[in-house]
């Protein structure tokens, strides 16, 4: 396979996760959100974190704070582990008192630096 197929199949990788997360992530409130297990969402989060950009990587900063749960929380954690190293230790300094599961996702992203 040679270097333009793996860059023509990134981008159709790309574009499929856009669409899959822009309808598992709307934030219009519409019940579309509900018919999405949160497992597809956690995996179309994955793909993007892995391929994504660095907007795409920011954004995930920002739904930190929107996290309903632990669990949640230490998602959000893990899929910045490609922000540029500073950026995200400082985000993370900011984290407070995180739960359980989160403290285990910062340590995990810092050891895997």
């Amino acid at each position: 396979m040679g270097t333009r197929s793996i860059s023509s199949s990134n981008g159709v990788l790309k574009s499929l996760t856009h669409r899959v997360m822009t309808c598992c992530l709307s934030r219009d409130g519409s019940s579309t959100i509900q018919t999405h297990p949160s497992y597809v969402k956690t995996a179309a989060r994955e793909v993007l974190a892995a391929v994504g950009e660095t907007a795409d990587l920011e954004r995930f900063e920002q739904d930190f704070a929107e996290a309903e749960s632990d669990l949640q929380q230490a998602e959000m954690v893990c899929l910045i582990r490609r922000v540029e190293r500073q950026r995200r230790n400082a985000f993370l300094g900011r984290l407070g008192e995180p739960g359980l599961l989160t403290e285990y996702a910062i340590r995990w992203v810092r050891a895997h630096d």
